[in-house]
């Protein structure tokens, strides 16, 4: 699966992401959803911890999570939509949020902050399914989230 790297020594930080090599060599057969998600989820780790950094900003592993299941989103579902290429958006939806399988038990700290990523994230992804009145309003949305730290990333997904 998809690890992110951090090392902190004085005032350097070091990121390092590794991702699935599973169908990333040329010719190899085309990803599955669960490796492609897991490529997604690494890549928005990184972006989103080197943004953080960047500002000198905190961040928490439920932060990470919750962006990382918006991202999946965004672009399995809504990138093609607004290129206007359409997609099944109410199926990518169902099959990120409501058929959800976890590695973490249900009761322990990794089990519980993935299910509560993945359910603040389903309602925030269904506010922007119900409100693709324009290209521009959606990306503003997602870069205000993108922005927001764990307790406005909440909020907004809770407003939804």
């Amino acid at each position: 699966r998809e690890q992110l790297l951090l090392r902190e020594e004085q005032e350097e930080v070091a990121l390092a992401v590794h991702l699935p090599a599973q169908g990333l060599d040329p010719g190899a057969p085309p990803l599955s959803l669960d490796v492609f998600c897991q490529i997604i989820e690494g890549v928005s780790h990184f972006i989103y911890l080197a943004a953080r950094i960047r500002q000198n900003l905190p961040s928490t592993h439920l932060e990470l999570e919750l962006q990382a299941e918006v991202d999946k989103f965004a672009l399995l579902a809504l990138a093609p939509l607004l290129r206007g290429e359409g997609a099944m958006v109410w199926k990518i939806h169902s099959r990120l949020y409501e058929q959800a399988s976890f590695l973490h038990e249900e009761g322990s700290v990794e089990g519980d902050r993935y299910r509560l990523a993945t359910r603040l994230a389903a309602r925030f992804s269904a506010r922007l399914q119900g409100r693709l009145s324009s290209r521009e309003a959606t990306l503003r949305r997602l870069r205000a989230f993108h922005r927001a730290g764990q307790a406005d990333k909440i909020h907004l997904a809770l407003a939804a």
